[in-house]
């Protein structure tokens, strides 16, 4: 028996080793076709003889009594989207799993982790995958470890894993924006048999029964009385503990006799006590009654199973190495100033088929152009330095350099859940205005999300108003690893010298765009040219590749970018949604003074 809740939805397990489920349903989280939420539990078709359960958030991952593991829900939109239990063939030897908010990670019985889904956040525990958008089923990466693993904890974007020594390892996206995209140890424990992840914060139990807490403590969860955040691991003075389970804001802790603690966030009751009140001491769950049984036991009836119509298996490509963008060195002639057309319709993001990958929101500094983040690991692959052959600089289009905020002006009915007060929220609203952006159907923009090649493809042609060149087949190497709705943007763009692609002949419209290759895109796009003039010493300026200094040092020159406020651009650093939208508002805004 096992249970395990999702974002809305919960799995269990039976004894008969069949899978249930109840709960939220619109993206297949119980597999059933009809997308109709269930109130009360349906057997999940396809499974049998299960052993372990966890479910995400929107997937879900299985593993059955011959090691074998199956996956089912949607990722991040059409880019994986399994609508049935289907198994992932291309690992076996499987004796636990572990679901993030859009990944899946499966513990081998040999020590490793594999893992497949959303890699933008560092999930997946691997700096290559990382610069990836998706790494598919059908091709997972293994985690980069040196010690064999004994048990797995995911939730949302970060992991936690202890080794066969006792002792935590963590890696990924926390609730406060702070990215580990490799295994990192977590110093101050040792002797640990389990741990568990909650809400931005960790719980362990080490071999005497001594529970060890670390990370957010907002609602009181770690039961010592106290709230605020630790930056080390704690014991909480809970003793004789079986295992903890964290969820959200809440921690429970099992003990070896068998009674059940809660602590933490009470607001429906969840501690289990009476009351709606939290608590940051440990308060016991009534449950004697589920504990002593009656007399006479009543039989729970089981449900009756149902057969659930079989889909056919989905296929998903495999995601490409990346190298460093190098552009044809070819002198561009600059475009003279014209008035910018009107798109014909704006960005529909999320019926055209574009990805973004959920990031925990957090607050910038405000004299930054851009949230700053935590920088992340470089990408071990070896990159070729860029060594185009010396161009001409072309005559610079005056341009004004004086930047002023936009005065927006947005239609009322427009209300978008996740930009108020956010940092970026005017620029945002300057691009819905102006018919760029429209959000998702759920009423959001993710302006913390990364942004995706293909998509930032599609963001500047229709800015621009540029025709639609019908041949949708562009002469990249990778065409046909091109998503079919991005196809028709990324040849007007490249038609139009906005993108040029890669060394190699590839465009990779599923990678995550850079800081460096935004400001390109974007710079090319408003007809900007190349200075060679050097503007500002960042103290990360020798990280600029040479194919975009120009265009850099041109971009703050005019007061489009500025850099973060520790004076670096972390120009190889993925962009986030906000980032990318404040500097194409910002070109609107210097090309019409």
């Amino acid at each position: 028996m096992d249970i395990s809740e999702g974002n809305g939805f919960v799995l269990a397990l039976s004894r008969n080793g069949k899978v249930w489920g109840w709960g939220k349903n619109s993206d297949y989280q119980l597999a059933d076709q009809s997308c109709r939420n269930m109130s009360k539990p349906i057997m999940i078709s396809g499974l049998s003889d299960i052993i372990a359960i966890d479910a995400g958030g929107s997937q879900s991952v299985a593993v059955d009594k011959d090691g074998k593991v199956y996956h089912w829900g949607v990722y991040e939109g059409p880019w994986l989207y399994v609508k049935m239990p289907q198994h992932v063939s291309s690992i076996s030897e499987v004796v636990q799993a572990a679901a993030g908010f859009n990944f899946n990670l499966v513990l081998k019985d040999d020590g490793s982790v594999w893992g497949w889904g959303c890699s933008g956040a560092g999930g997946l525990g691997n700096k290559a995958a990382a610069r990836e958008f998706m790494i598919y089923a059908d091709s997972p990466v293994k985690a980069e470890l040196d010690v064999k693993i004994k048990s797995l904890s995911a939730n949302q974007n970060y992991v936690f894993a202890v080794d066969e020594n006792g002792e935590v390892w963590m890696w990924g996206t926390d609730e406060r924006n702070n990215k580990v995209p490799v295994p990192t140890k977590i110093n101050g424990l040792t002797a640990i048999t389990q741990v568990s992840s909650g809400g931005g914060y960790g719980a362990a139990v080490d071999d005497k029964g001594e529970i060890w807490v670390w990370g957010d403590n907002n609602y009181g969860q770690f039961g010592n009385g106290k709230t605020g955040y630790e930056n080390m691991p704690v014991k909480n003075g809970i003793a004789n503990t079986a295992s903890v389970s964290c969820s959200g804001d809440l921690m429970l802790a099992v003990n070896k006799s068998g009674s059940v603690q809660a602590m933490g966030n009470n607001e429906y009751g969840q501690l289990g006590n009476l009351t709606t009140l939290k608590s940051t001491e440990p308060v016991y769950v009534l449950v004697e009654e589920i504990l002593q049984p009656s007399t006479t036991p009543t039989q729970t009836p089981v449900p009756v199973e149902t057969s659930t119509p079989e889909a056919t298996a989905v296929v998903t490509p495999t995601a490409t190495e990346k190298t460093v963008e190098t552009p044809t060195p070819t002198q561009e002639p600059v475009p003279t100033e014209t008035a910018t057309p009107t798109p014909k319709g704006p960005v529909i993001i999320p019926d055209s088929g574009t990805t973004q990958l959920p990031v925990i929101t957090t607050t910038p500094t405000v004299t930054s152009t851009v949230t700053p983040t935590a920088t992340r690991t470089a990408t071990p692959t070896p990159t070729p330095t860029p060594t185009p052959t010396p161009t001409p600089t072309p005559t610079p289009t005056p341009t004004p350099t004086a930047v002023v905020e936009p005065t927006v002006k947005v239609p009322a009915f427009i209300e978008f859940k996740d930009i108020k007060g956010h940092w970026a929220e005017n620029y945002v609203l300057n691009l819905v205005e102006k018919g760029i952006i429209t959000g998702y159907k759920d009423g959001t923009v993710r302006p913390n999300a990364f942004i995706t090649r293909g998509e930032m493809a599609k963001i500047l042609v229709l800015a621009r108003g540029y025709k639609i060149i019908g041949n949708s087949e562009s002469s990249f190497s990778d065409n046909d690893k091109i998503p079919e709705w991005a196809r028709g943007y990324i040849v007007t763009a490249y038609e139009n010298g906005i993108i040029k692609g890669y060394q190699d002949g590839s465009f990779r419209a599923t990678s995550l765009v850079t800081r460096a290759e935004m400001v390109v895109m974007v710079m090319r796009a408003f007809g900007y040219s190349e200075t060679d003039d050097v503007i500002v010493e960042f103290k990360d300026a020798r990280k600029i590749p040479s194919w975009a200094v120009g265009y850099v040092n041109k971009a703050y020159e005019v007061g489009i970018i500025k850099g973060y406020i520790d004076n670096e651009i972390k120009p190889n650093e993925s962009i986030t949604r906000g980032e990318a939208f404040t500097i194409l508002s910002r070109c609107y805004i210097a090309r019409r003074h």
